[in-house]
């Protein structure tokens, strides 16, 4: 996930990359241990906040990339198959002169391949998994392994890319009937991310009215500590389940 999300991560940046989270989950442990006594609590939320917050907006950011990319996939494809005729079906070259017109995450996974195909930094088999992971769905496999086939054999793949299209094209039409059911429901997972700090803000302003102050309660008491971080485990388990049902996956 790391290495189709963040363009500037390399292997050599997970060992730096653990040992920093397995630092701030430490102090997180004897900060949550100090306020609840609690041990199973001053593991559990630290764990939580340390691992699954990062590992939840980094997938959200591959939700963000793929429904993206998926949404102009069709035309992607179109545009990859003239520049492919153009440019003497050499597919790299292709790849290379669609990449100025594509939307702005479709160009950050095309740049991305760019890179890794020309650099070196991977092998072409690895840098095309990638790139498959990162639209997702039958299309980005089947995407993937064409692209695949056009650098590695150099066979001409314009048939292949054409009969994507009109594929993906059939699929969008259907897509477009059923793409409304169900809006109303999703909408619904994103209003606790509106609605949490709108509630801890109304709470400090009632409690600071009273001469209290609701923070130190949340943040300085076991009680408050626990539910404030459950709360926002919650948040985000609702946010990132709207996300992925935002709307049809196209080809799979």
């Amino acid at each position: 996930m790391l290495k189709a999300t963040i363009n500037s991560y390399k292997t050599n940046h997970l060992k730096p990359l653990i040992t920093l989270q397995a630092t701030i989950l430490v102090g997180l442990c004897i900060i949550y241990w100090l306020i609840t006594r609690s041990l199973i609590s001053s593991f559990i939320l630290p764990f939580s906040v340390v691992f699954l917050f990062p590992v939840t907006i980094l997938y959200i950011r591959l939700l963000n990339i793929r429904h993206s990319t998926q949404a102009v996939i069709s035309d992607t494809i179109i545009q990859l198959l003239q520049a492919y005729t153009k440019q003497h079906h050499n597919i790299l070259f292709a790849l290379k002169d669609i990449y100025p017109n594509l939307n702005k995450q479709t160009k950050f996974i095309v740049g991305m391949l760019i890179v890794r195909l020309e650099s070196g930094i991977s092998t072409r088999k690895e840098s095309m998994q990638i790139f498959s992971y990162q639209i997702g769905g039958e299309w980005g496999r089947n995407l993937s392994i064409t692209i695949l086939k056009g650098l590695e054999d150099g066979t001409n793949i314009a048939g292949i890319l054409e009969d994507l299209s009109k594929d993906i094209t059939e699929i969008d039409k259907k897509i477009g009937e059923v793409e409304s059911e169900g809006i109303e429901l999703i909408r619904l997972g994103y209003l606790p991310v509106i609605v949490l700090p709108l509630i801890i803000v109304g709470m400090h302003y009632m409690v600071s009215q009273m001469g209290g102050n609701a923070f130190e309660y949340i943040f300085q008491t076991a009680t408050g500590l626990k539910t404030f971080t459950f709360s926002v485990v919650l948040t985000l388990i609702s946010f990132t389940t709207s996300k992925v049902f935002q709307r049809p996956k196209r080809g799979g």
